[in-house]
């Protein structure tokens, strides 16, 4: 997007912030009972996309989408109109009205890559519900105009009331930011049951690609029960390993370090489509060090 378009976008939606429209709670209630009727409408298109897109199975992009949904429709609920009059009017009965809230304006929603349908309209539906407007690069042909308003590049922050940025990767005044740079580590107890620990962590790791930000990158275990939890993961990893067609590179690489040649202080104890299982056998190894965010 032009300059010049962004500015046009923006200012669409500060009239839209403007004329208060956003602030009646029966529009929201419509605007968001139009998002969840679009999801299900092209339910079949959307999990079709999901399969092909985010390499997941049928079941994990059902999922994702019975969550998107759900999500729509918890925030419909939420949006109360008779709350809302109650607080509004509360002045007229001479009553505080210490529960009212009001939108912050403009609400700039940059989703991350995991999981992209959710993370797309579950704060879509999070703004409106709260009375905002959205510059987002989604679903605007199923909403009012001036509602939401599409972006192919990062807004320069003028106009924009509150950044959501899910990759935390910018540098925008009024950000709320969800960091994806730090790796994810997993600690194993000598005491746990070492078959459902690595069923959990199998899942956990593979589930949705792999692109999770929650999966875990490092597992720590205790040295008693080390030679054990790898017999059974790597078993685990025989029994499921074609679960997944092929294995996305999830949202922190350790490939950079480990694949190909290996550092030295680490060993390949499996690998396959999904990926590989090293044991850290230094310390100071530099498959610990993170290199890069992946895309």
């Amino acid at each position: 997007m032009s300059s010049q378009a962004e500015d046009a976008a923006i200012t669409r939606l500060q009239d839209t912030v403007a004329d208060g429209r956003l602030a009646n709670s029966f529009y929201r209630q419509q605007q968001l009972r139009k998002i969840q009727k679009a999801l299900i409408e092209r339910k079949d298109t959307l999990i079709e996309a999901i399969v092909k897109d985010s390499l997941v199975t049928r079941s994990e992009a059902f999922t994702e989408l019975y969550s998107t949904v759900s999500a729509a429709r918890s925030y419909f609920d939420q949006t109360s109109p008779t709350q809302s009059l109650d607080v509004e009017y509360a002045v007229a009965r001479n009553q505080d009205a210490p529960t009212a809230r009001q939108g912050v304006g403009i609400v700039a929603i940059k989703p991350q890559f995991h999981t992209f349908l959710f993370s797309t309209i579950s704060p879509i539906c999070a703004a409106l519900a709260s009375g905002n407007a959205v510059l987002l690069v989604l679903l605007k042909e199923s909403l009012d105009s001036g509602i939401v308003e599409i972006a192919s590049s990062e807004p320069n922050g003028s106009g924009v009331s509150l950044y959501v940025d899910q990759l935390a990767n910018g540098n925008l005044p009024n950000t709320l930011s969800h960091p994806q740079q730090a790796r994810t580590v997993a600690v194993v107890d000598r005491t746990c049951d070492l078959q459902d620990a690595v069923k959990s962590l199998w899942f956990a790791r593979t589930a949705f690609g792999g692109t999770s930000p929650y999966a875990p990158d490092i597992i720590y275990v205790n040295e008693f029960v080390k030679s054990a939890f790898l017999n059974a993961l790597v078993g685990c990893c025989l029994k499921n390993h074609d679960t997944y067609p092929s294995r996305s590179t999830g949202h922190l690489s350790v490939n950079g370090s480990v694949t190909g040649d290996l550092a030295k202080g680490s060993k390949c104890i499996s690998a396959g489509a999904w990926g590989q299982i090293v044991e850290i056998t230094q310390r100071y190894v530099q498959s610990l060090k993170i290199a890069s965010l992946d895309s």
